[in-house]
């Protein structure tokens, strides 16, 4: 068994063979090119991290940045 970890706004964001209005989303990584690579890594299944709402830490937002 080969699980992948990934983020889905962060695999799809810049992957070049998914359109750009799919990327970042579900349907991204549902997408033939993607599901295509990762099966010819040999991944069996995909783990989504966080995918949950989250409240940024003040420390974060106070420099301007955000959570990933």
């Amino acid at each position: 068994m080969v699980i992948y970890e990934a983020h889905v706004k962060g695999y799809t964001r810049l992957h070049p063979q998914v359109p750009e209005h799919l990327r970042g989303t579900y349907a991204g990584m549902a997408y033939h090119s993607t599901v295509e690579h990762l099966v010819s890594i040999g991944v069996n299944a995909v783990e989504f991290l966080p995918i949950h709402h989250f409240v940024s830490e003040p420390f974060v937002v106070g420099r301007g940045l955000s959570n990933y």
